[in-house]
C-alpha cells in the first residue's frame, strides 16, 4: 500500500488547486479580532450588577471597540477610491480574440492598488477567468525602470508581465509605475498613503490612551476623543488634496471610461472623525455641567474626579505656603509684641539690680513700681 497511487519511486504528484480570491483575508482578520473581543465582553457582561449598569458599561465597551474597529480598518483597508465597468478588452497580448462583458475593477488601499477581472462563463478561451491581482508601493518610490533598485510597484509590474497576467490588469498597474512631467500618479498615491496611515497609526495609540483615561478621568478622555476625531478627518483632508490629479486618472477600454470615486473606508474615515469630534465636545461639555451624572454613566466615583482638583488646588496652596508663612509671622508679631517687649524689660531690670547689689527693700519695692510702670506703658 506504500506505494499505491503514485508511480514508483517518486512521490505522490497533486495538481495546484487555484482559487479566486473571494475576501481581503487582512480585513476579515481585523474584523474577527474585534469581533472576538466583543464577544468575549458579551461572556462576562450577565456578572455585571444591575440592568443600568450593565446598559452603560454595554454601550462604553460597543464604542470603544467600534472606533478601534474603524480606525483599524481605514488604515489597512483597500476601498480608499474604487472604481469598475463592464467593458470588451483584450485578454492576453499577441491575441486578437477579446473578451466581451468583462468585468474590470480597481480598490486602491493606503498601501497599493486591488485590480480584478472577471468574465461570464463560455467565454472565448473556454477557461475560467476570475483574477485578482494586488500591488502593493509601500514605501519606497526607488529609481526609474524595473530593475532592482526600481520601486516595489515597478517590480511587481515587471514580474506580472514575466508570468504572463491578463492584459487587462497590466495596462491599469502601469498606470501607477510611471514617474516623469505629470504622469505622476503613483507617487501621488504613495505619499497620500504614507501621510494618511502614520496619522491613522496615531489615531490607534490615542485611542488606547482614551480606553485608559475613561477609567478615571473623564475630561481628559474626552478631549483626546475629539482629538482622535480631528486627526482621521484630516487623513480624509490629506488623502482627498494631495490626490489631486492633473491631468486625471483614468484608464480607457474599447467601450467605457474606468473612473475612481471615493469608497467606503473614505466614507467610514470621515463620518467616524466628525462623530468622535462631536461626541467628545460633548462629553466635556457634560462633565462640566452635569459632573455627577457623567460619572455615574462611565462607573467612576465623582470624588475621584474632585479629589485630582483638589490635589491641583493643594499644589497652589503648598506654592503659596511660605508666602503665608511670613505673613503670619509678621501678625503674630504685631498681635503679640507687647508681650516681648514686657518681657524683654523685665528681663533688663532684674539682671541690672543683680548686678548693682541692691538688695534692699526700698530698692526693691522702687523696681517693683518700676516694672509695674513699663508693663501698664507696654499694654
Amino acid at each position: 500500500m506504500g506505494n499505491a497511487f503514485r508511480y514508483t519511486p517518486f512521490p505522490a504528484y497533486y495538481p495546484d488547486l487555484r482559487t479566486a480570491v473571494t475576501a481581503d483575508t487582512v480585513e476579515w482578520g481585523i474584523i474577527v479580532a474585534y469581533l472576538t473581543l466583543f464577544v468575549a465582553f458579551l461572556i462576562i457582561l450577565p456578572g455585571i450588577r444591575g440592568w443600568l449598569s450593565k446598559l452603560f458599561i454595554f454601550l462604553r465597551v460597543l464604542f470603544a471597540i467600534w472606533l478601534g474597529l474603524m480606525i483599524s480598518l481605514g488604515n489597512f483597508g483597500m476601498e480608499w477610491e474604487v472604481g469598475e465597468i463592464v467593458t470588451t478588452t483584450q485578454y492576453k497580448a499577441f491575441t486578437p480574440i477579446e473578451l466581451h462583458d468583462a468585468h474590470i475593477g480597481i480598490k486602491m488601499g493606503l498601501r497599493g492598488i486591488n485590480i480584478t477581472l472577471t468574465a461570464p462563463d463560455g467565454n472565448p478561451f473556454g477557461e475560467t477567468i476570475d483574477y485578482n491581482e494586488r500591488f502593493f508601493w509601500t514605501w519606497n518610490q526607488g529609481r526609474l525602470g524595473f530593475g532592482t533598485q526600481a520601486g516595489e510597484i515597478a517590480q511587481q509590474f515587471r514580474d506580472g508581465q514575466w508570468r504572463g497576467k491578463p492584459y487587462p490588469i497590466l495596462w491599469i498597474a502601469e498606470y501607477f509605475t510611471i514617474d516623469g512631467e505629470q504622469i505622476r500618479w503613483g507617487r501621488k498615491y504613495r505619499t497620500s498613503g504614507w501621510y494618511v496611515h502614520t496619522g491613522l497609526w496615531v489615531c490607534f495609540c490615542l485611542w488606547a490612551i482614551m480606553c485608559v483615561l475613561f477609567l478615571f478621568n473623564i475630561r481628559s478622555g474626552g478631549w483626546i476623543l475629539a482629538l482622535i476625531g480631528a486627526l482621521m478627518v484630516l487623513c480624509v483632508i490629506v488623502w482627498s488634496t494631495n490626490n489631486i490629479n492633473d491631468p486625471e486618472i483614468q484608464f480607457p477600454f474599447e467601450d467605457a471610461i474606468l473612473r475612481l470615486h471615493y469608497g467606503g473606508n473614505w466614507y467610514l474615515t470621515l463620518f467616524t472623525g466628525l462623530f468622535s469630534v462631536a461626541l467628545g465636545i460633548t462629553i466635556v461639555i457634560l462633565d462640566i455641567f452635569f459632573p455627577i451624572q457623567t460619572a455615574a454613566f462611565f462607573g467612576i466615583d465623582p470624588l475621584v474626579t474632585e479629589g485630582v482638583l483638589a490635589t491641583k488646588e493643594d499644589d497652589e496652596e503648598e506654592e503659596e505656603a511660605p508666602r503665608r508663612n511670613r505673613l503670619q509671622k509678621t501678625i503674630y508679631n504685631l498681635t503679640k509684641g507687647p508681650e516681648k517687649v514686657r518681657d524683654y524689660r523685665t528681663t533688663r531690670i532684674k539682671g541690672r539690680t543683680q548686678r548693682s547689689g541692691r538688695d534692699t527693700n526700698s530698692t526693691k519695692k522702687g523696681d517693683e513700681v518700676q516694672l509695674e510702670k513699663l508693663t501698664e506703658a507696654s499694654t
